[in-house]
């Protein structure tokens, strides 16, 4: 069966779409810029997943500071790519295989699973982040030719 990560996956965005709802009426209310309201939000956003991601898994990993530590970092990127791409897919797909990573962990107890999970993540993270700042080039370029 599939690990829970489809499911805290959406219910994660589910709490960021709100938090970003929020961080929007504040923007209108406070009369912010497009600007302002994007860097509130890449600063703050990723910060309240990261730590009710902890508070989420804190049962699970009690006792484990690094693991804690390991959860906030995860739910952090993962908001922060989410945001700034905004699509949730790669934070989907990131979970799901940080999940299968770590049951090949399990199952072959070595770090450099872990060490290949970690550059495997980073490196698509790099592909996706350059991917949608070429996407977003070509549509300006593309506007402003017409």
């Amino acid at each position: 069966t599939e690990p829970a990560s489809t499911s805290e996956t959406i219910f994660f965005g589910a709490i960021m779409f709100l938090l970003l709802t929020f961080f929007k009426w504040l923007q209108k209310k406070l009369n912010w810029s497009d600007n302002v309201f994007l860097i509130m939000s890449l600063l703050f956003v990723p910060i309240i997943i990261g730590l009710l991601g902890i508070g989420y898994h804190s049962i699970r990993y009690s006792g484990q500071e690094r693991n804690i530590l390991a959860v906030f970092g995860f739910f952090s990127i993962g908001t922060f790519l989410t945001i700034s791409t905004g699509s949730l897919i790669f934070w989907w797909i990131s979970h799901n295989s940080n999940n299968f990573f770590g049951i090949l962990k399990l199952l072959f107890a070595k770090e450099s699973i872990l060490l290949i999970k970690s550059l495997i993540i980073f490196i698509i993270a790099i592909i996706i982040v350059i991917y949608f700042i070429n996407s977003k080039k070509i549509k300006q370029n593309k506007d402003f030719s017409e």
